[in-house]
């Protein structure tokens, strides 16, 4: 995904199928959005997009992708799930988009700290 086909996603707004999270600190909620869209039609969450539609980009360090992939080894069965990141203009912000989900019924064990 570029940053062209994001601002579409995001000029649509949110849906049944695209929820936005400001930052990872939603990553738990972030989470229990993809799981319902892995059991439901699939979709994506954008995470660094406001719920306004927004585009804010999110540091994307070691830790962050560190976080993404252990919420999504709570996962059970393993989700068909793409990370992708998008550069933004004007620095080293990024977007991290996720989705798609078919088959199987899918289910989000809590994590240790939850």
């Amino acid at each position: 995904m570029d940053l062209k086909a994001l601002q579409r996603i995001v000029d649509a707004g949110e849906s049944e199928t695209v929820e936005f999270k400001k930052s990872t600190a939603q990553l738990s909620r972030a989470g229990e959005t993809l799981c319902g869209f892995l059991n439901g039609r699939g979709g994506r969450v954008l995470i660094g997009v406001t719920p306004a539609g927004k585009v804010v980009g999110q540091q994307v360090a070691d830790k962050t992708q560190q976080e993404i992939a252990a919420m999504l080894q709570r996962f059970e069965p393993p989700p068909p799930v793409e990370t992708q990141v998008v550069k933004l203009l004007g620095g080293d912000r990024k977007v991290i988009a996720a989705g798609r989900g078919r088959g199987a019924r899918y289910w989000l064990r809590r994590a240790r700290d939850e």
